[in-house]
């Protein structure tokens, strides 16, 4: 599920992705009569990047030249200006360890991986509603 595929998810407040949309369920709303969809969310469209970045540090050794790969072709980031400060703080924690290309998450780092993923997912996020809010700001006028 956390690579992105379909997943019809059953069971009492379970989630599941399904041809783009994350769905909420709960069984309970069927025992009321009620549909048990509790909710319906579209995925953001860097979806299939956010699920490499999800499943690379689940694995606990991401492959950095990937990642930066991967976010310069869906976003035109770079890897390293937008979330360099992140991995030197981890690195710093001792969460993260850089051998070469690849990111290895210590001991701590596998324990807190679920945090950091959404940390480093919502850095991102933030990163690219700044550039995307840059690239939509009106021109501003002069007053000559």
């Amino acid at each position: 599920m956390k690579a992105g595929a379909n997943c019809l998810a059953f069971g009492a407040g379970v989630g599941g992705f399904l041809a783009g949309y994350y769905v909420r369920e709960c069984a309970d709303r069927v025992r009321q009569g009620r549909s048990p969809i509790r909710g319906l969310m579209r995925q953001s469209p860097y979806h299939r990047l956010f699920n490499f970045i999800k499943s690379s540090l689940e694995r606990g050794r991401p492959d950095r030249s990937a990642l930066a790969e991967r976010l310069g072709a869906a976003t035109g980031l770079d890897l390293d200006r937008i979330a360099g400060p992140l991995i030197a703080q981890w690195v710093q924690a001792g969460l993260l360890n850089v051998e070469g290309r690849w990111l290895d998450l210590t001991l701590a780092g596998r324990f807190w991986q679920v945090t950091l993923t959404q940390n480093l997912l919502d850095w991102l996020e933030q990163s690219l509603r700044e550039c995307h809010a840059r690239q939509t700001d009106p021109p501003h006028m002069s007053e000559d």
